[in-house]
């Protein structure tokens, strides 16, 4: 192979294991959620789960409304003691998202990060690796780690962050019934809802451009148009990189992706 040669699955491939290939999808995991591959180039991809089929070229964000949850002050806590990895936790009162656990399913949170926000065992964060279905606004929870402090029912704060790698669809321009305002990356190809591929996170890229994307310009996600990238309007908006020339609205613009 002489060194001009697309090396993408050779030398200079950490992570992925050369299973699945940059331009493919599967219905079953092949890697664990946020599989990092980084390539000789610079660029960088993650292994994500999908909840709807995204075409190409889209910018993408996992589902907040499916594995977060806001804080619960001094909530009702089972199971939590120093030493345990099982937790069960109650969300009676929580204004959402979810409200109150109603309609959680098994592992739906798997991936997410519980954080303790106050109280007993305050400023632990931990990795949820399942989670069974709601019964009673209480779920039992699976950690990665054991607990270090006794989580203390009445007396400890939580919330939870979702994995920026499962549940993953277009992001939405309104913010309306979709909650996704965390980028993850951009679609590598078109991808199969419950699929499982490949999103690249930074380097060169090519996104959908909403507005006329200028050479060198900051670029955020779309508040426009679902999946697109824009140029930056308001210092609220989440950044994604920058743009590497420019093109005209609708069409798909080469951008360097600063998502990791």
């Amino acid at each position: 192979m002489s060194r001009n040669d697309n090396a993408n699955f050779g030398v200079g491939r950490i992570g992925g294991a050369g299973n699945v290939g940059l331009y493919s999808e599967s219905s079953t995991a092949k890697y664990e959620l946020g599989e990092r591959l980084e390539l000789h180039d610079g660029r960088v991809f993650r292994y994500c789960n999908f909840d709807a089929a995204v075409t190409v070229g889209k910018l993408v964000g996992a589902d907040q409304s499916t594995g977060a949850a806001d804080e619960i002050s001094d909530g009702t806590i089972a199971t939590g003691g120093a030493g345990s990895s099982v937790v069960t936790l109650t969300a009676s009162g929580s204004s959402g998202p979810p409200e109150d656990f109603q309609g959680v399913s098994a592992n739906d949170y798997a991936g997410s990060y519980l954080h303790i926000t106050d109280g007993a065992g305050e400023g632990y964060t931990y990795r949820i690796k399942s989670n069974g279905a709601a019964s009673s606004d209480a779920v039992e929870f699976t950690l990665y780690d054991p607990i270090v402090t006794a989580l203390s029912s009445g007396a400890t704060d939580w919330a939870i962050s979702a994995s920026r790698y499962n549940n993953c669809h277009v992001t939405d321009a309104t913010q309306g019934t979709i909650v996704d305002p965390f980028p993850t990356g951009v679609t590598m190809i078109s991808v199969t809802s419950g699929y499982f591929a490949w999103v690249q996170t930074k380097g060169q890229a090519t996104c959908l451009a909403d507005g006329t994307i200028t050479e060198g310009n900051r670029l955020t996600v779309s508040d426009g148009t679902n999946g697109s990238v824009q140029l930056k309007d308001a210092e609220t908006e989440v950044e994604v990189g920058h743009a590497l020339t420019t093109v005209a609205t609708t069409e798909y613009a080469p951008i360097m992706l600063t998502l990791e």
